[in-house]
């Protein structure tokens, strides 16, 4: 199953359609390639369905899709990432967490380097 125009413009109404049945997860899941790649066109469909933006689905919700289409389709549902950094705090009222952070180690600020003083300016000490 190839990514449809459906999927990208109206992802509320492909998500619908596809989690109506099981033959329909299971040609998701054929059609992607792999549970990884199932599990993340059904989380990303559902943010963009729930929050009405383009963002990258966190890892619970690929957990989530992955365990959803390994449960009705009879197959297993080990995603085998782990994050590398733990999970934001998010509100579990809302629809979806929000975008993890960056993957690189966050860094303090350095300090901007200063050129030398002129000769003339030197404080002997």
């Amino acid at each position: 199953m190839r990514t449809s125009r459906e999927e990208i413009l109206n992802p509320g109404e492909w998500l619908r359609q596809v989690v109506r049945d099981d033959e329909q997860l299971l040609k998701l899941l054929l059609g992607s390639g792999g549970l990884a790649r199932a599990a993340y066109r059904l989380a990303r469909a559902q943010c963009r369905a729930c929050d009405g933006v383009d963002r990258e689905p966190t890892l619970g919700e690929l957990k989530l899709a992955a365990r959803v289409i390994a449960h009705r389709t009879g197959r297993d549902s080990l995603l085998p990432i782990e994050p590398a950094q733990p999970p934001p705090r998010s509100d579990p009222k809302r629809c979806a967490a929000p975008t993890p952070p960056s993957r690189r180690a966050a860094q303090p600020p350095s300090e901007p380097s200063r050129p030398p003083l002129p000769p003339s300016r030197r404080v002997a000490s």
